[in-house]
């Protein structure tokens, strides 16, 4: 047991020092205006007498053209060759390859101690981080702010909701892509660390990702809330890669690059929304002439 908390300890420190890395998201003073605006611009539509069917389809455009928007910045300032961006990932890249010669020995503690109540809380989490239980807090988060939209406070926790679920979804693609090409066999196979078969499936070991989802959706929360907030959200996706590591289907290294995955994604999805807020908003409404409801998408030329 000493030795697992060790090893917790060690993985919970490298993803604290991740976390200072970013740029803080502080005043939402801004989107909250943007909001009210976007309400009244959406009572306005109303007014007009928006078809509800015209409007479905150009909210579907307007989001579809923000995540093509989203992911050309992504693209743009990933390439951005800086010195401080080469150094954090020079960092990263050595401590997943300095993590990784760890990953057997990591693997063997955590399945020497294994109990029936830590594998109740740790299938807990699997099926959090999975793609049902994903989409369920995503739309149970969306679906409060929603009730709570006359609120600044709704607002706030249905934007945020709807970033963080971009984040999950550009994190899952990066994932995806990675699994695929790099084909690392997962742990309970028994093939050991060094097995890899690239482009032949998509559910393999590196990274992991439960775990690029969970600190996908942390970072950006904690991007956006004040403390306590940040603490809860790190230590639930810290938690999260644990559990992966516990569960047998995930190496340490595979964890550590999925939280990297998505700490950089949500860090960097969460700026750029603060650079757009000024020209964005994302707003829940509810037609006044009309039946319906549904999201208005307005841009700030």
């Amino acid at each position: 047991m000493v030795r697992i908390a060790l090893i917790i300890i060690i993985l919970v420190s490298v993803s604290g020092v991740m976390v200072p890395l970013g740029i803080t998201y502080a005043d939402d003073q801004s989107a909250s205006q943007s909001s009210d605006e976007a309400i009244n611009n959406s009572k306005q539509a109303s007014e007009e007498g928006t078809e509800g069917a015209d409007f479905v389809v150009k909210t579907v455009e307007s989001g579809i053209n923000i995540m093509k928007r989203d992911a050309g910045e992504l693209t743009r300032r990933a390439v951005r060759a800086d010195r401080k961006n080469a150094l954090v990932a020079g960092g990263l890249v050595l401590s997943i390859v300095g993590l990784g010669l760890l990953d057997d020995e990591i693997q063997r503690s955590f399945q020497k101690n294994r109990t029936g109540s830590l594998d109740d809380i740790a299938q807990g989490f699997e099926f959090l981080g999975s793609t049902p239980g994903t989409l369920i807090t995503n739309f149970s988060l969306v679906g409060i702010g929603w009730l709570y939209k006359e609120y600044k406070g709704g607002r706030k926790l249905y934007r945020t909701a709807w970033i963080s679920s971009e984040a999950q979804t550009f994190a899952g693609i990066i994932t995806w892509a990675l699994k695929f090409s790099l084909g690392r066999a997962r742990p309970h196979e028994g093939k050991g660390t060094s097995s890899f078969k690239p482009f032949h499936a998509f559910n393999t070991s590196f990274p992991s990702g439960h775990t690029s989802q969970a600190w996908a959706m942390a970072t950006v929360f904690a991007n956006h809330y004040d403390p306590p907030i940040p603490l809860i959200a790190y230590t639930y996706a810290t938690l999260m890669g644990l559990s992966r590591i516990y569960q047998d289907h995930h190496f340490a290294s595979d964890v550590l690059a999925g939280a990297a995955i998505g700490y950089l994604i949500g860090k960097s999805l969460s700026r750029i929304h603060k650079d757009f807020d000024s020209k964005i908003a994302i707003t829940p409404f509810v037609l006044t002439s009309k039946r319906g409801s549904g999201i208005a998408f307005n841009y700030k030329f």
